[in-house]
């Protein structure tokens, strides 16, 4: 192993160095993930202008990105120079087999986290949704209190008010006409 590494010239060396060192992190970040970290790390706390620092959450200046690039730019240089191709083609091929695979890595995570389950309720999805008063609600908007309702699938207990002239007691049936501020229910009775 000494031998084969010492024959190489400075140059093949240099792009062997970027592409195993890149590839271990890579493999590790990936082994990591797999196992639950699915925390990347950001290069500084510095914003990185905006947007375009990141694709859709996505640091672009993150060790899973950094290393992405110096994978591709470690194996782009090795096979370049393995084909004979000059060390200024190497490099220009190297940076953008480089930001290719930044570009890849980056949209299949975007990709991947787009797949999971924010798991907040939208309480305008309870719209139209009929529920029992758990909370009496003071008559004419006079004061908040709360009921059951199905939201996105779940029972949730949700402040809520009413325009109904009477104030609504528990066990009261409801149906949710909007939802105001600050996710206040507005509930009218079912008739």
């Amino acid at each position: 192993m000494d031998q084969w590494w010492h024959a190489m010239p400075l140059e093949l060396q240099v792009f062997y160095g970027v592409a195993i060192v890149s590839s271990a992190v890579m493999m590790m970040q990936t082994m990591l993930m797999l196992l639950g970290g699915h925390h990347d790390l950001s290069m500084g706390d510095a914003d990185v202008g905006g947007s375009a620092g990141h694709l859709s959450g996505l640091h672009v200046f993150s060790v899973r990105a950094v290393t992405a690039f110096g994978s591709g730019f470690g194996w782009g240089g090795v096979c370049s120079l393995g084909l004979g191709l000059p060390l200024i083609a190497a490099i220009a091929i190297a940076l953008v087999s480089g930001a290719l695979l930044v570009v890849v890595i980056l949209s299949i995570m975007r990709s991947l986290t787009s797949l999971g389950e924010n798991g907040s309720l939208d309480y305008r999805n309870a719209i139209g949704q009929v529920g029992t008063v758990y909370i009496p609600i003071p008559a004419s908007q006079g004061g908040t209190g709360q009921i059951e309702v199905m939201v996105q699938g779940r029972l949730a207990v949700v402040q809520a008010c009413t325009t109904s002239a009477k104030t609504l007691k528990s066990r009261t049936r409801v149906s949710v006409v909007a939802v105001q501020a600050e996710n206040v229910l507005l509930v009218e009775p079912v008739l």
